[in-house]
């Protein structure tokens, strides 16, 4: 009997992320902050963020934007 049978296959595969992007956004703890906010998925203002991670609005917004080219952050 196979296991598999009837189960329909994923063929695409999906892209490694930039390690290297991925390292310098979680390199900062405000980042991290960010992201424990983010993470049950509820939708959050850019001054909600920048409140939870300690930082200005204007950080907050450039920390979002490490986040979003490293791929953790939509």
């Amino acid at each position: 009997m196979n296991p598999d049978a009837g189960t329909p296959k994923n063929t695409e595969v999906a892209p490694l992320p930039d390690l290297k992007r991925l390292a310098q956004a979680l390199s900062h703890v405000a980042r991290w902050k960010m992201l424990k906010e983010l993470t049950p998925g509820e939708p959050r203002t850019i001054a909600e963020l920048a409140t939870a991670a300690g930082c200005s609005y204007e950080s907050a917004v450039k920390h979002l934007v490490v986040l979003r080219r490293a791929g953790l952050a939509v």
